[in-house]
């Protein structure tokens, strides 16, 4: 078979689209049914046109002009019929019989573009439903670095989302006291072998400006086609104040029992509490210790 009947095969089968372009007119002076297909016009048409007329419309000038390589390059097309396609566009300036040609292939990834819009929609809703919860979400990759976080986690860290996206977690928001045991943590869940202790779990963060936040998290796992873990997602609660409230209670209450037994044993002690001295100073006694549980809820 010889090689012009050979490349005339393939220029008339292939998928790709394929245009050839004289270099110094400009003038389109082949292009196969591909091309004719996705573009929307007969090949005799698109013969003798300008390429700037068929191909970069609305461009005030040619990319090959300085260069003589165009790889992989956007481009979106307005059909006759007024359907939008949009396709991958590389160009090669070649030499062919003694002729300076531009050899422009295209791929239709129209498709394509209609699933990476719907995936960009289906992600920034995903993105508005975790900001306006009010639990704060982080998602880490296996080296413990911030892949997504919603606004909450921006609020209780203190940072912009571009600020931290990329950071590692545990070297900037954990402290170094219980670094290692966090850690430990976070390698049984990317290495699959987590129990209720790892996916329930409570640990302090510390925010851009050094404040501590106690956090009670949800943990769970993201895995690839293989069954891989990729990433972890944690929702977490801030229950610092909880945690400070609860204490502060311990406290109080400590010192009612405190009083109680102390004012328990004089009661004892003084007869019954025939003493009125003795009877005034447990009610005071008394009055601090309800005044300060009134005071903590």
């Amino acid at each position: 078979m010889h090689d012009k009947s050979l490349a005339s095969i393939l220029f008339n089968t292939v998928k790709c689209g394929i245009v050839v372009i004289d270099y110094d007119t400009r003038l389109i002076v082949d292009a196969n049914p591909a091309a004719c297909l996705m573009f929307g016009m007969s090949r005799d048409y698109m013969i003798n046109n300008l390429c700037s007329d068929i191909i970069c419309t609305g461009t005030d000038s040619c990319g090959l002009i300085d260069e003589e390589t165009i790889e992989n390059e956007d481009i979106t097309v307005l059909r006759k019929d007024g359907t939008i396609v949009h396709l991958l566009r590389t160009a090669h300036v070649v030499f062919w019989d003694n002729r300076k040609l531009i050899v422009e292939n295209f791929i239709d990834v129209t498709s394509l573009k209609s699933i990476e819009v719907r995936l960009r929609q289906e992600r920034d809703k995903a993105q508005t439903y975790l900001d306006i919860s009010g639990s704060l979400f982080v998602a880490l990759d296996t080296k413990g670095d911030i892949i997504l976080i919603n606004q909450k986690g921006c609020e209780v860290l203190g940072l912009e989302e571009k600020d931290l996206l990329g950071l590692n977690w545990f070297d900037n928001f954990i402290s170094e006291e219980h670094r290692e045991s966090i850690k430990g943590v976070f390698k049984k869940l990317v290495l699959g072998e987590y129990t209720d202790k790892e996916i329930y779990y409570e640990n302090s963060i510390i925010s851009a400006s050094g404040e501590d936040h106690i956090i009670k998290w949800h943990n769970s796992v993201i895995y690839d086609e293989k069954g891989r873990v990729v990433s972890t997602l944690s929702s977490g609660e801030d229950i610092t104040e909880q945690r400070h409230m609860e204490s502060r209670l311990k406290e109080v209450w400590s010192d009612a029992e405190q009083l109680l037994s102390k004012n328990l044993n004089n009661f004892i002690n003084n007869g019954n509490g025939h003493n009125s001295k003795f009877s005034k100073s447990s009610s005071v006694d008394l009055d601090k210790v309800l005044l300060s549980l009134t005071k903590e809820g």
